[in-house]
């Protein structure tokens, strides 16, 4: 097949969810045509970030938006897939939408990670109206699906994350990254208020934070002490999982707090993973058996510390976890991608 992948900027990397379907459908054996819309202006040096508020606003703003709709339309006509997989890209017009469709033989569908009531979601205009353009919607969360019928989507589908083995694996730490990588429990992702809240208790513990933002806090912030900046991300996520003896994990309230990619990564790794208690998570690990789980920031503490000192109670978990991973690659949901567009019904992802 002909697969046309649509992600909304090129800052994500290779390992944005757009680029591991992108690989994944490859390696099936597919012609894969992947197409970046927009440069997001968090991987932009400050004059691109100011460039990139420019095109966003007003006039300018609406110029640039038809000037890039054209292109991708354009694109998409010369290219002719035989399916569109278009990865959030909520300033899409229905039009544009609609032109997708046109050029494409059998589907375009939306998948949709984040929640569309928190970022960015509704808050572009065209939206709502552009989400009823498409075949299919594909949400990270099943009890979404109301959210985006509502919104006016025609179809919805659940499509949980994954991992890719090629990056997401265990490894052996070498001497020269055994101090840098090694701690007791280590936090992987970007800064937030709430997340900053849940980590202060864990900082006694020995926590290490590798991800973006953190510089937002005060240097004299004891959290901001744990910040790795620049290390132990893309590529090398393995490493600070690998280093850890526990990975504390939060699917956050703007992703649906259901799951994330970590959800898959890090037990993937070989990380003991300890995350707040959620029924999508619950489908595919059980708890203090392939994961642990805990409600609220006092039971985190308890359990990591427990977790840190009781090393063959973190082994048995961490090795079961590992098993429970392995078979959801994205190689595999994209065998269930292409089973659900000749059937029209989502197989089972377990």
């Amino acid at each position: 097949m002909k697969i046309l992948v649509i992600v909304s900027d090129h800052g994500t990397g290779e390992l944005g969810l757009g680029y591991l379907y992108a690989k994944a459908f490859s390696r099936l054996g597919h012609e894969v045509h992947l197409l970046p819309v927009d440069p997001s202006p968090v991987h932009l040096t400050l004059q691109g970030r100011a460039l990139a508020r420019l095109k966003r606003a007003g006039p300018v703003g609406r110029y640039w938006s038809e000037r890039l709709e054209t292109e991708l339309v354009k694109a998409t006509e010369n290219y002719r897939p035989d399916l569109t997989i278009v990865f959030r890209c909520e300033r899409l017009s229905r039009d544009s939408v609609s032109a997708l469709r046109s050029y494409t033989r059998h589907a375009v569908w939306n998948v949709y990670n984040d929640s569309p009531l928190v970022i960015p979601g509704i808050a572009y205009p065209g939206f709502r109206e552009a989400l009823g353009a498409y075949d299919a919607v594909l949400t990270a969360e099943p009890f979404a699906a109301p959210i985006f019928y509502q919104l006016g989507a025609r179809h919805v589908e659940w499509l949980p994350f994954a991992h890719d083995p090629e990056y997401h694996h265990p490894g052996t730490l070498q001497d020269s990254d055994a101090t840098t990588y090694g701690s007791p429990v280590a936090y992987l992702g970007t800064y937030g208020p709430l997340q900053t809240w849940w980590l202060t208790p864990l900082v006694p513990l020995g926590l290490k934070i590798w991800g973006n933002g953190w510089f937002r806090l005060s240097q004299a912030h004891l959290v901001r002490a744990c910040w790795k900046p620049g290390l132990g991300q893309g590529p090398e996520l393995w490493k600070p999982i690998a280093g850890a003896k526990v990975v504390f994990n939060m699917c956050r309230a703007e992703h649906m707090s259901g799951h994330s990619m970590k959800t898959f990564e890090i037990p993937s790794c070989g990380g003991l993973m300890v995350s707040n208690r959620t029924e999508t998570q619950m489908q595919f690990f059980k708890d203090r058996k392939e994961a642990v789980f805990y409600d609220t920031r006092e039971e985190a503490v308890d359990l990591i510390r427990f977790y840190i000192e009781h090393d063959s109670e973190r082994e048995r978990i961490r090795e079961a976890g590992m098993r429970a991973v392995a078979h959801h690659t994205y190689e595999s949901r994209a065998k269930t991608l292409l089973e659900y567009l000749s059937v029209d019904k989502m197989p089972s992802f377990f």
